[in-house]
């Protein structure tokens, strides 16, 4: 005899979430801004930072902006304690910022536990505290949720230059955001630059934790991060071919280097490249301005200027 569909439950024919096992609900936004607010003084060195960085990008202020990352393992708190200290010292010629790990934020426990609501509420808890130690702070996204949570305390962002779905999310970004890519592939850093420039429309959540449309106006304050290779007699020649690349093709992009610990010490890639800063010298055939940035990744990065500058742009807003 066979068997008449129409008798069978609809929940045996269930086609949906069959390899998930949990789904838990993503607590809004506004809910960790009432319990975690920012106030006053952190909202104007996010400001103030984000101005920086913006007259660094045009030209028209020489300091050294340096991002650091911290080395897995190491407490970010007592380096954040550190760089605190240092940053009103060397105020005159660098700007510092701390770049803490969203990882903390998907699994708080590092342990495979996942629990993402715990880690969102200590992450901008941790994000207030830096700020509050007089250190700018920056984090580089992976999503297009998270930013919701912690982009008010924001001096500065970072995504891959790979994800679409990322270079849509920059286009919609209130900070100066560098697009990050190896120094090997600078075809897809120009290319996320474009982008991220443009208009987009991308699926994201609103303060309230409404899935909904966002429709962005594109962002100009975003940069090109060139990875660098490992560390051997090639790499510098690399990273100059790769400038070199960037500047003739893009001449009006700001360029950020990306150093790992592999790269520092005597006559090694960090050494070049300062010496190219202190010189306001030439990489790749392309000749620059003094360099506007130096950033991190355990950490450390350093940046090369636009090559002509740029008015200041005004005063704005978080």
């Amino acid at each position: 005899m066979g068997t008449d569909t129409n008798s069978i439950d609809s929940d045996e024919l269930s086609t949906a979430n069959l390899r998930v096992t949990r789904l838990q609900a993503l607590q809004p936004p506004s809910c960790v801004f009432e319990d975690l607010p920012g106030d006053v003084e952190v909202y104007t060195r996010v400001v103030d930072t984000r101005q920086v960085i913006d007259n660094m990008m045009a030209g028209c202020d020489d300091r050294l902006l340096v991002i650091v990352g911290l080395a897995e393992g190491h407490d970010i708190r007592a380096l954040a304690t550190a760089l605190s200290g240092l940053s009103d010292k060397l105020a005159t010629d660098l700007v510092l910022v701390l770049q803490c790990d969203q990882g903390m934020t998907h699994d708080p426990a590092n342990d495979g536990s996942y629990h993402a609501n715990r880690g969102i509420r200590a992450s901008r808890e941790l994000l207030l505290e830096i700020n509050r130690l007089g250190l700018p702070t920056a984090v580089e996204f992976r999503d297009t949720i998270t930013p919701q949570f912690f982009a008010d305390l924001l001096s500065w962002a970072s995504v891959s230059a790979q994800s679409e779905m990322l270079q849509e999310l920059v286009s919609g970004l209130s900070m100066p955001v560098g697009l990050r890519s190896s120094a090997t592939n600078t075809a897809a850093v120009l290319r996320a630059l474009e982008i991220s420039n443009g208009e987009h429309h991308f699926l994201g959540v609103s303060s309230e934790g409404v899935c909904g449309i966002v429709r962005s106006t594109g962002n100009p304050d975003a940069l090109a991060i060139l990875a660098a290779p490992a560390a051997d007699p090639a790499a510098a020649a690399a990273v100059g071919a790769a400038l070199g690349a960037v500047h003739r093709q893009r001449p009006e992009a700001s360029l950020v280097i990306e150093l790992s610990a592999e790269h520092l010490g005597p006559e090694t890639l960090d050494t070049i490249v300062a010496d190219q800063i202190g010189c306001g010298g030439a990489a790749g055939g392309a000749h620059h301005r003094r360099a506007p940035a130096f950033a991190r990744r355990p950490r450390v990065r350093a940046a090369r200027a636009r090559a002509a500058p740029r008015p200041a742009r005004p005063r704005r807003a978080a």
